[in-house]
């Protein structure tokens, strides 16, 4: 059983028990959907259908990903997962989303893996929230996380929170940003 995510040697069969899922297929009914039920304008909703699209789209995922400096993308047998509402032990984290990137065939290992945080309409991305997140992320070895709102930022390498945690990858894509990609 892994505590912790390693990229390039933790196989991704294997990362439901960093969520305490009884098994994969229990990881599996937590996948972003591009059709998901309940209110379509609801954050939840919308980080699904947006996750769904990344895992649809590959020239869209490519773009956005390049963005970040996040090359392995591009590499062959390269896949994508995404997820929504993982929670830590205490459930007092609850990131919006997880992407993995994943490379092979028969037994794909996770190459990279982020949380995803968004926010919809006018709300802002909290520096106190994005700080749990962060500590959660360190927790089982995620090194990255992109928040998503309206909010805007010159680059997405810069993001709208500014925190004194530090050797922590945070981006930031707003919707604007999404929609011209």
């Amino acid at each position: 059983m892994i505590k912790r995510i390693d990229p390039g040697k933790t196989p991704y069969s294997e990362l439901h028990h960093l969520f305490r899922f009884d098994s994969q297929q229990a990881l599996e009914r937590k996948k972003a959907r591009l059709f998901p039920k309940g209110n379509s304008e609801s954050e939840t909703s919308t980080v699904s259908i947006f996750l769904a699209t990344l895992s649809a789209v590959k020239e869209f995922r490519e773009e956005l990903f390049l963005s970040l400096g996040i090359n392995k993308i591009t590499n062959k047998n390269i896949q994508l997962h995404v997820f929504t509402e993982l929670f830590n032990h205490t459930k007092e984290s609850r990131p919006d989303g997880l992407i993995v990137i994943t490379s092979g065939k028969h037994s794909p290992l996770i190459e990279w893996a982020g949380f995803v945080e968004a926010k919809v309409k006018h709300e802002e991305i909290e520096k106190r929230q994005i700080e749990r997140y962060i500590d959660f992320s360190r927790d089982i070895g995620i090194n990255d996380l992109i928040t998503i709102s309206n909010q805007l930022v010159t680059s997405p390498t810069d993001s709208p929170v500014k925190t004194d945690k530090r050797s922590f990858n945070l981006y930031h894509w707003s919707w604007a940003y999404i929609k011209v990609m």
